[in-house]
């Protein structure tokens, strides 16, 4: 016992170790890297030792769910690693030579926690988000930027979508020359935002209506809505539904935006994402150009794609 207490404050301790190895490693960056080593603070916790001291199979248990995404995983790992050889090279007692690989068994890397796999996956959260579309409450405007951003568009770009872009009868949404799908199990909201003046809010524990302005905007409201608002008002619901147990999927506007890029490329079976995002039809071509530069920007983006598909669609 004497020897647990004494190496956890030890531990506590090589705060200032790892800020120093922070700041020499990644400069004015160091924030961001933090983050993976105050998640670790668990497993230190644990074995009353520092991260630099244990095996490879007495991290991973700790490293399970530490991001959503390759690119984050990676770096994540890789933090760790430089910490470990920091501390190995500098002598630092009871440091090992421990490297820890990437394993996705070992991680756990399972995209079921915050994505979905198709337009009626996505509904089936949804409604577990918000109240229903009759109820014609404000979540109404969130759940239809949800279908927006899951549609191909950015969260500012769904907070400019107006009236006038809005195809029914094609089931398109057509924006700065590109166009979208609008999938039938969106249909409803986004009628619901196209024909209401007035949306329901609540003050207390009153339900009350109120009218909407700037009335050319789809996602338009009772005061000013822009793409901050959406976004916190979407996250807002997904962390209560998860945390209450009520939703199984931790949704993120970013998530919604890449399940809905995945599940057209998976669609047309086109795994270099070069989608064309005319939905239906393929005469008319109007390629979404930053589908296409985010995959190339992000070097982890086709890992990401080819882990959805094992996640939702391998047997």
């Amino acid at each position: 016992m004497v020897e647990l207490m004494r190496n956890i404050t030890e531990g506590i301790m090589n705060k200032d170790r790892k800020l120093a190895f922070l700041k020499e490693k990644y400069g004015d960056n160091y924030p961001y890297r933090s983050t993976i080593l105050k998640v670790m603070e668990k497993c230190e916790d644990f074995y009353g030792k520092d991260i630099c001291e244990l095996t490879e199979n007495q991290l991973y248990p700790f490293l399970n769910n530490i991001g959503k995404n390759y690119n984050t995983i990676i770096t994540y790992i890789s933090v760790l690693n430089s910490y470990i050889k920091y501390c190995y090279d500098k002598k630092f007692p009871g440091a090992l030579n421990t490297k820890i690989s990437y394993k996705k068994d070992s991680l756990k890397y399972n995209m079921k926690s915050s994505m979905v796999a198709s337009p009626s996956d996505l509904q089936r959260v949804l409604d577990k988000l918000f109240p229903s579309v009759t109820a014609g409450e404000y979540a109404n405007i969130l759940r239809c930027c949800c279908w927006l951003l899951y549609a191909g568009l950015e969260l500012d770009e769904a907070a400019d979508i107006k009236i006038d872009d809005i195809r029914l009868n094609e089931q398109l949404i057509s924006y700065n020359g590109n166009f979208y799908p609008i999938y039938p199990e969106s249909l409803e909201v986004i009628r619901f935002c196209i024909d209401s003046d007035n949306i329901v809010v609540q003050g207390g524990k009153l339900l009350y209506s109120k009218k909407r302005l700037n009335n050319h905007l789809l996602l338009r409201s009772f005061n000013e809505i822009n793409a901050s608002k959406l976004r916190d008002g979407i996250t807002k619901r997904a962390n209560a539904a998860t945390k209450n147990g009520k939703c199984d999927v931790a949704v993120t506007c970013r998530s919604i935006f890449r399940s809905g890029l995945f599940y057209r490329a998976y669609m047309r079976n086109d795994d270099s994402l070069k989608i064309d995002v005319k939905p239906f039809e393929n005469n008319v071509k109007a390629p979404k150009k930053s589908d296409h530069a985010l995959y190339e920007k992000n070097r982890g983006f086709k890992n990401d794609y080819i882990e959805w598909k094992k996640c939702f669609y391998t047997k």
